[in-house]
C-alpha cells in the first residue's frame, strides 16, 4: 500500500504561498497544516500575515492561531503536534498540505530534530547580559563558530542567537550538528513546492503587503502586545520596528521602511535555505494546478525509480 503524501508549499515571505496552498487543497479536498513559527500565535494574526477569516473558511487550517504568545512553542513541539495532526488527517485523506516559510519547522517535520542539550539558566543569564552590552559580538561569535546556521538564522532575533551560542558553549559542537545528524523515519512521502517570483516582483509584493498590514490595524495589534515585547514570539521582523516607533526612537514612516527592508532580507535567507534543499519543485504562485500536479507525479516517479 502506498504511503500517504505530504505536499509542502514553501517560499519566501510574500510570494503567494497561502493562496497557492488553498487552491491545491481544494483540488485534493484536504486540509492545510501551517509551518510558520509566528502564525501559530492567536494574538498576532495581522503581524504574522496569517490567513484571514475568508481564507480560513475556505479550507480547514491547523496550527494557525492555535497557541498564545505566552505558550512555549518551538521546532520540537511543532514536530510532535504537526505529526499528530497529519496522522489524524491521513485517516480521511492520504494527501495533505503543509504550508509555511519556517525552514526549521519544515525540517523538523520531514527529517526530525536530534536531542539538543538542555538550557543552562546560569549561562542563559550571562548571554542575556552580553546581548544587552554588545549584541554584535554575539552575532559575530555565532557567524564564526557556526556559519552554516548563521546563514539561515535571523541574526536580529535575540532568542535564536542566544540559544545557538548557548548550545555551542555547552556542548563544544555547533547548533547545526544537532539538527543535521540523522533523518527520522516518516510514515509518509513528501514533496516540496517552492513559490518562484522574480526578485523585483517579490520585493514589490513585500512592500505592498507591509502597507496593507499597517492599514489593516497592525499598529493596534502591536500596541496590544507591546507590554510583552520581550517574549520570544515577538522577537521578529515587524514588531521590533513598530516597538521602536512606540519607544519614540523612529517615526512611523521610518518604521515601515525598516520593516520592508528587513523583510526583504528575511526573504533572501528563506531563499538560501530553500535552494539548499534537495529535489525542490519550483512553481509559479498562479501556475495551473494540473501542471503542478504533473510535476508532483513526475517527482514521485523519479523517487520510486531511484
Amino acid at each position: 500500500m502506498k504511503k500517504p503524501l505530504v505536499i509542502v508549499i514553501t517560499g519566501p515571505t510574500g510570494s503567494g504561498k497561502t493562496a497557492l496552498s488553498i487552491r491545491l487543497a481544494k483540488v485534493f479536498q484536504c486540509s492545510i497544516v501551517s509551518a510558520d513559527s509566528r502564525q501559530v500565535f492567536k494574538e498576532i494574526p495581522i503581524g504574522s500575515a496569517a490567513p484571514d477569516k475568508k481564507e480560513l473558511a475556505e479550507v480547514k487550517h491547523f496550527l494557525v492561531g492555535s497557541h498564545s504568545i505566552h505558550d512555549a512553542f518551538n521546532a520540537g513541539i511543532y514536530e510532535k503536534e504537526a505529526l499528530s495532526i497529519l496522522n489524524s488527517l491521513f485517516e480521511e485523506n492520504k494527501t495533505q498540505i503543509v504550508c509555511g516559510g519556517t525552514g526549521l519547522y519544515i525540517k523538523a517535520l520531514l527529517e526530525g530534530l536530534d536531542n539538543i542539550p538542555f538550557a543552562s539558566s546560569e549561562l542563559r543569564g550571562e548571554l542575556e547580559t552580553e546581548w544587552k552590552t554588545d549584541c554584535e559580538k554575539l552575532k559575530n561569535e555565532l557567524q564564526r563558530t557556526d556559519p552554516e546556521y548563521a546563514k539561515e538564522a535571523d541574526l536580529s532575533n535575540k532568542q535564536r542567537v542566544i540559544r545557538a551560542v548557548e548550545i555551542i558553549r555547552l556542548s563544544g559542537k555547533t547548533y547545526s550538528s544537532f539538527r543535521n545528524k540523522h533523518q527520522a523515519e516518516r510514515n509518509f512521502n513528501a514533496v516540496i513546492l517552492a513559490t518562484d517570483l522574480p526578485r523585483e516582483e517579490l520585493y514589490s509584493q513585500i512592500d505592498k503587503r507591509t502597507n496593507k498590514m499597517i492599514s489593516s490595524g497592525w499598529l493596534d495589534e502591536a500596541k496590544s502586545v507591546y507590554p510583552f515585547r520581550e517574549i520570544n514570539a515577538l522577537q521578529t521582523v515587524g514588531f521590533k520596528e513598530i516597538f521602536e516607533h512606540f519607544d519614540g526612537a523612529i517615526n512611523l514612516e521610518e518604521a515601515i521602511s525598516k520593516i520592508q527592508m528587513n523583510t526583504r532580507r528575511y526573504a533572501k535567507r528563506q531563499l538560501t535555505w530553500i535552494r539548499n534543499q534537495q529535489s525542490v519543485i519550483w512553481v509559479k504562485p498562479n501556475e495551473d494546478a494540473e501542471r503542478i500536479i504533473n510535476k508532483i507525479e513526475e517527482n514521485l516517479n523519479s523517487i520510486e525509480l531511484s
